[in-house]
């Protein structure tokens, strides 16, 4: 009878697990998320102002905050779902897209701050699928391999008796 440590400690499925194990931790590692804030303060004038997270294409924005303090002007905050009409006062708004802003009299003082999702190890992602397909591919070889010294070895036992 074969015993599970047998099968587990013959050499190229301990190396095929041994990779695999070590794709799984490399797997998780890249996983690994960090959370970026950054804040643009603007004083715009009379127009039409684009703000735009500037180096943040292909993020995972989790938030974008816009405080404008617009005393003695009018603006409009414009967005890909709605558009706000702000007069005279303080405001903060949450939006889910970047907005344009179109002041049409006066000054305005405004922050912009975008919250982000980086993954700094990402890059690790790549060697941990290759060694999944390594360990896997040594594991099935060394699992047909095994059968295979097994085989020969039952034969040779039932040869004695």
């Amino acid at each position: 009878m074969v015993r599970f440590r047998d099968w587990i400690t013959y050499p190229p499925i301990a190396v095929g697990l041994i990779l695999l194990i070590l794709a799984l931790m490399m797997s998780f590692v890249a996983t690994y998320t960090v959370s970026r804030e950054k804040t643009w303060d603007y004083v715009l004038g009379k127009g039409e102002h684009v703000l735009a997270g500037e180096g943040l294409e292909g993020v995972t924005v989790l938030s974008r905050v816009l405080e404008v303090n617009a005393e003695n002007a009018t603006l409009v905050v414009i967005t890909e779902d709605m558009n706000y009409t702000i007069s005279n006062n303080r405001t903060v708004l949450s939006l889910d897209s970047d907005p344009t802003l179109r002041v049409e009299n006066g000054k305005i003082i405004c922050s912009y701050t975008v919250k982000w999702l980086e993954y700094p190890y990402s890059y690790i992602s790549f060697p941990a699928f290759v060694l999944a397909i390594m360990g896997s591919y040594f594991a099935f070889r060394g699992y047909i391999s095994f059968l295979g010294s097994l085989r020969e070895n039952t034969k040779k036992q039932e040869e004695k008796n």
